[in-house]
């Protein structure tokens, strides 16, 4: 039985995946998930998911740039 884990990112009222088989590296594959429920209970469910969240960004942008790049140029 292949044990999955996947890698996840937001993406437009969705989340954008990466999923690998942890026995078979060379097995992956890319998708969309609607909701997090949609990979947990599919068939390639993973072990463990990373989810990227953006954390301490500011509410509003001043400037030119994305929120996190200006974030990170401020400091």
């Amino acid at each position: 039985m292949a044990r999955w884990i996947a890698g996840l990112d937001g993406c437009r009222g969705a989340w954008a995946g990466v999923l690998l088989d942890l026995d078979a590296p060379e097995r992956f594959r890319a998708a969309r998930f609607d909701t997090g429920e949609t990979l947990r209970d599919g068939p390639q469910a993973p072990v463990v998911a990373g989810i990227d969240v953006p954390i301490g960004l500011p509410d509003r942008i001043v400037g030119k740039g994305r929120t996190a790049t200006f974030k990170i140029q401020k400091r």
